[in-house]
C-alpha cells in the first residue's frame, strides 16, 4: 500500500514547533526576585503620587463659599484704592474672608495717602511725621534724601527773629479781627509776648457772640499768661457771671480790684454780682405749671449755655438766686404726654426780688371757615391766630370710615403763615379726620391746639364744618 502524501500545513507547524523548542529560555526567577520587583513598582507609584497631588485642583470638602456681597465690596474697595474705602470695608466685614488682604491694602493706601500729603506740604515736620508713622516704608530712601535737602536749605538761611515774626502775625490778626485769625495766630505763636492779648481779643469776640463757655476758656488762658492784668480778670469775671458762676465771678472782680483799686467798672460789677434775686411763676390756661424747666440767658441772647436753670414747684413758682441786674431772656418748657408747653419772655432786672408771671403758649381754637370763592377749594381749615407767631404747622390724620374700625394714617404735614389752610386735595367721603395746629415764633413753640374733628359726608354731599373733637390730643 502506497504511503500517503505529506500534508504541507502539518509539516510547517512541526517545523515551527521544533524551532520554538530549540530557542534558549531565560532562567526562572525565584520568589524573592518577584517580591523585590513588586516593592520597587509600589515605591515608584507612591513617589509619583507625592509629586502630582499638590498640583491637582482639589479643594477640601468643607471649604467655605465666598460671600458675593463681600466680594463685590472688596472689588469696590480695590477700585477706590483709598484709606477711607478700605476702612469702610474692614468695618463692614471685620472677620471676613478678605480681612488679611484688605488690612494689607489699607496699610498701603494709608502709606500712599500720607506720602502724598507730606509731599504736598514738603516740610521737615511733615516728612518726619511720615517716617514716624511708616518706618518701613518703600518711600523711605526718597524721604530721607528730601529731609537732608530741606535741612541743608534751612542751614543756609539766616535764623528768623521770633519776636518780629510774632509781631507781624499779631498785626495781621488784629487787622482781620476774626475768631479764625486769632486761633491761627495762637496755633503758631503760643506763650509769647502777644499771646495773652490774642486770647483776650478772642474772648471778647466769643463773648459778643454769646458763646460764653468758649469765651471763658479764652479769658482763662489770658489770665494764666498775664495774671497781673486787671482788664483780663474783669473780662473773666463777666464770662463767669454770664455762665451763672456768681461766686467765681466775684473772686475775679476782687482780683481785678486788688491789681487796680481805681478800676470803677470792676467795682460796679462786684456790687451788682449778687445784688438781685429773681422769682417767677409759670401759668398755662389759668393753671400753674409744675415741673417745668426754666432757663435764663443773659443779654437777651439765645445762643450759648443758659446762665441759670431751675424747675417750677407744685404751684408753678421758681426761684433763681444770684441774678445780677441786666437784660435776660427767660425760657420755660414742659411736656405733658403729647402736649408740649413752652414760652420765652424778655426780662430787665433792675432791683432786688424781681417777680415775673410768665404765661406759656396759648391754646389754639378752631375758627369758622371763610366762605369759599368760586373756583377755590371747598374745604378750609381755620383757627384762632396766635400773637407773635410767624408760621403754623398743620398735621392731618385719617381715622377711616365713620363708625368703622380706627385705622389712623397721616395724610400730610404742611406749614403756612396765615391762620388758615385751603385743602387742595380731595378727602375720602364718609371718613373721620382729625387735625392739629402748632404755632411757632422762629423755632420756639408758642401755641398748640387739641385734636380737631373733621368729618366728610358720603359721596355727592358737601364736607361738614369743622368741630372740636370730644377728646384732646
Amino acid at each position: 500500500m502506497a504511503a500517503a502524501a505529506p500534508d504541507p500545513k502539518t509539516e510547517m507547524f512541526a517545523a515551527l514547533q521544533l524551532e520554538h523548542d530549540g530557542r534558549p529560555r531565560p532562567p526562572a526567577r525565584n520568589r524573592r526576585d518577584r517580591v523585590r520587583l513588586w516593592a520597587l513598582g509600589a515605591a515608584l507609584v507612591l513617589l509619583a503620587m507625592a509629586f502630582a497631588l499638590p498640583w491637582l485642583p482639589l479643594a477640601p470638602s468643607d471649604a467655605t463659599p465666598i460671600d458675593p456681597d463681600e466680594k463685590d465690596a472688596f472689588s469696590r474697595a480695590v477700585r477706590g484704592a483709598s484709606p477711607a474705602a478700605w476702612r469702610e470695608f474692614l468695618e463692614r466685614y471685620p472677620q471676613g474672608q478678605f480681612e488679611q488682604e484688605a488690612q494689607r491694602f489699607y496699610e498701603l493706601a494709608r502709606e500712599r495717602s500720607d506720602f502724598q500729603a507730606a509731599r504736598s506740604e514738603d516740610r521737615i515736620g511733615g516728612w518726619s511725621r511720615f517716617l514716624e508713622l511708616h518706618p518701613a516704608s518703600t518711600y523711605r530712601t526718597y524721604v530721607e534724601q528730601r529731609l537732608e535737602q530741606l535741612r541743608a536749605e534751612r542751614a543756609r538761611q539766616p535764623a528768623p527773629d521770633p519776636f518780629r515774626s510774632a509781631a507781624l502775625a499779631y498785626s495781621a490778626a488784629s487787622q482781620a479781627n476774626t475768631e479764625a485769625a486769632w486761633r491761627d495766630f495762637l496755633a503758631q505763636h503760643r506763650d509769647n509776648a502777644y499771646s495773652f492779648a490774642a486770647y483776650n481779643n478772642l474772648g471778647a469776640l466769643l463773648y459778643g457772640e454769646s458763646d460764653f463757655a468758649a469765651a471763658h476758656d479764652a479769658f482763662a488762658s489770658a489770665a494764666r499768661l498775664a495774671p497781673d492784668n486787671p482788664r483780663v480778670q474783669y473780662n473773666l469775671g463777666n464770662t463767669l457771671l454770664a455762665l451763672g458762676r456768681i461766686e467765681q465771678a466775684q473772686e475775679a472782680y476782687q482780683a481785678a480790684l486788688a491789681l487796680d483799686p481805681a478800676y470803677a467798672a470792676a467795682q460796679e460789677a462786684l456790687e451788682q454780682a449778687s445784688a438781685t434775686r429773681f422769682t417767677g411763676r409759670l401759668m398755662w390756661d389759668g393753671e400753674p405749671v409744675a415741673g417745668a424747666e426754666v432757663e435764663v440767658l443773659p443779654d437777651g441772647a439765645v445762643r450759648g449755655r443758659p446762665a441759670l436753670a431751675a424747675r417750677s414747684d407744685a404751684n408753678g413758682r421758681f426761684r433763681l438766686p444770684e441774678l445780677a441786674p441786666g437784660e435776660y431772656t427767660v425760657r420755660a418748657r414742659m411736656q405733658r404726654g403729647e402736649l408740649v408747653l413752652s414760652g420765652a419772655q424778655s426780662l430787665v432786672v433792675r432791683g432786688q426780688w424781681t417777680p415775673l408771671l410768665m404765661e406759656l403758649q396759648q391754646r389754639i381754637e378752631p375758627a369758622p371757615a371763610p366762605e369759599p370763592q368760586a373756583g377755590e377749594p371747598a374745604t378750609v381749615l381755620a383757627w384762632s391766630p396766635v400773637e407773635g407767631a410767624d408760621h403754623y404747622i398743620i398735621d392731618l390724620y385719617d381715622f377711616g370710615f365713620i363708625g368703622g374700625p380706627s385705622q389712623v394714617q397721616s395724610v400730610f404735614q404742611q406749614q403756612v403763615e396765615d391762620p388758615q389752610l385751603r385743602l387742595r386735595r380731595e378727602l375720602a367721603p364718609g371718613h373721620e379726620y382729625r387735625w392739629r395746629v402748632r404755632a411757632y415764633r422762629g423755632s420756639n413753640l408758642i401755641g398748640i391746639s387739641g385734636s380737631i374733628l373733621l368729618r366728610t359726608r358720603r359721596a355727592g354731599e358737601p364736607v361738614a364744618a369743622p368741630g372740636r373733637a370730644g377728646a384732646d390730643g
